[in-house]
């Protein structure tokens, strides 16, 4: 794990719920990365926490969030 790196490929963040604010990160993992940093991660905070404040504060954690896909009408084609 001495190489092992990721990039942020999508960011998705969804205001439409009044009081929950979900957002999805979809993670590119480079040279020898554990298994489960890979792959699309979420995260739920409450909508009074600003989409500013979770870009500058919580976004660069994301990588620990628990794996799960957003809808698929949201996906890339």
């Amino acid at each position: 794990m001495a190489d092992s790196g990721y990039f942020y490929e999508w960011l998705m963040v969804d205001t439409s719920d009044p009081d929950i604010t979900h957002v999805y990160v979809s993670l590119r993992a480079t040279g020898d990365s554990p298994l489960g940093v890979q792959g699309w991660h979420y995260k739920a905070f409450p909508a009074r926490v600003s989409t500013v404040e979770i870009l500058q504060k919580e976004i660069s954690s994301a990588v620990l969030w628990p794996q799960h896909a957003p809808p698929w009408e949201w996906r890339k084609p």
